[in-house]
C-alpha cells in the first residue's frame, strides 16, 4: 500500500515556520513594549519623587533649578511615551501577523486532515475488500473439497 502523501505539505511546512518566526517577533514586540512602558514609569517615578521634593524648598535658586529640571523632564516623559506607543503599535502589528501565520497554517492543517481521512478511508475500503475476496476464495475451496 503506497504511504500517505499530503501534496501540500511543504506549502504547510512553510506556513509553520513562518508561524514560528512570527511567534519570535510578536516576543520581541512585547519585550520592548514592556522595557518601554518600564522606562517611561521610572522616568515617572524620578520626576514626581523629584518634584515633591523641591516643593518643600522655598529658596529662588531651588525653583529655578526645579523649572529647568521639569521643562527636561517633560521633554523626556514625552519621548518615554512616544516610545511606549512606538512599541505597542509594534506589538499589535505583530501579534496582528502573528495571527495571519497561524491561521495560514491551520486552514492547511485542516486540508492535510482532511486528505488523511480521505487516504485512511480508503485504506480501510481496500483492506475491506481484499478481506472479502479473501472470504471468497476460502468459501471456494471449502466447496470445492466437500464436506
Amino acid at each position: 500500500m503506497r504511504r500517505f502523501r499530503f501534496p501540500l505539505e511543504p506549502l504547510r511546512r512553510l506556513r509553520e515556520h513562518r508561524e514560528r518566526l512570527e511567534q519570535v517577533r510578536a516576543a520581541q514586540a512585547r519585550q520592548a513594549l514592556e522595557e518601554a512602558r518600564a522606562r517611561l514609569e521610572a522616568e515617572e517615578r524620578v520626576f514626581h519623587q523629584t518634584l515633591q521634593r523641591g516643593v518643600a524648598g522655598s529658596k529662588l535658586a531651588l525653583w529655578q533649578a526645579l523649572h529647568g529640571y521639569i521643562l527636561q523632564e517633560q521633554q523626556l516623559l514625552r519621548q518615554h511615551r512616544q516610545s511606549a506607543a512606538e512599541a505597542e503599535s509594534r506589538h499589535a502589528e505583530a501579534q496582528r501577523r502573528l495571527l495571519w501565520a497561524r491561521q495560514e497554517r491551520l486552514v492547511l492543517d485542516r486540508l492535510r486532515e482532511r486528505a488523511l481521512a480521505a487516504y485512511q478511508q480508503e485504506l480501510a475500503q481496500k483492506e475491506a475488500r481484499q478481506l472479502g475476496e479473501i472470504a471468497l476464495i476460502q468459501y471456494g475451496r471449502r466447496r470445492r473439497k466437500g464436506p
